[in-house]
């Protein structure tokens, strides 16, 4: 029983002393909407924690919400609402989460410019993921 108590406080400040490392300002990461925006690196991401609110409505319309899933819908977005921003976006997502580069940063500020206010609003996104063209989403 004593093992177990000290165990758990150890878990308890290897935590803390994480979180304290993790939450130290940044002078070039900033969040938008869901976005976590690296003005340094010109990168846009969306962290693994962020898509579990999503994950009930891609769930219902048959997606998995992984990165690469993100990925295919935001382009399909991209096509639909502003197709020339998609030369200056190079995407590099993975399972895990979504990852895309920008050339520069008024790219940056088009790009949340057109995804926060269908990000924040869950009837306008389901629009969109319901007129998905499936074939090229990767679930």
């Amino acid at each position: 029983m004593k093992s177990y108590t000290i165990m758990k406080y150890i878990t308890f400040f290897l935590f803390v002393f994480i979180s304290c490392i993790a939450s130290k300002d940044n002078q070039y990461i900033e969040e938008k909407c869901l976005f976590e925006v690296n003005k340094e690196y010109k990168n846009v991401s969306i962290p693994p924690v962020y898509p579990t609110k999503y994950s009930r409505l891609f769930y219902k319309h048959g997606y998995s919400g992984n990165g690469y899933c993100w990925q295919d819908h935001i382009i399909q977005i991209l096509e639909r609402e502003n197709p020339v921003l998609l030369n200056s976006i190079h995407f590099d997502s993975n399972s895990d989460e979504f990852f895309a580069r920008m050339n520069d940063d008024k790219t940056i500020e088009q790009f949340l410019e057109l995804l926060c206010p269908i990000f924040n609003d869950f009837k306008q996104l389901e629009k969109y993921i319901k007129g998905a063209d499936r074939s090229r989403i990767d679930y």
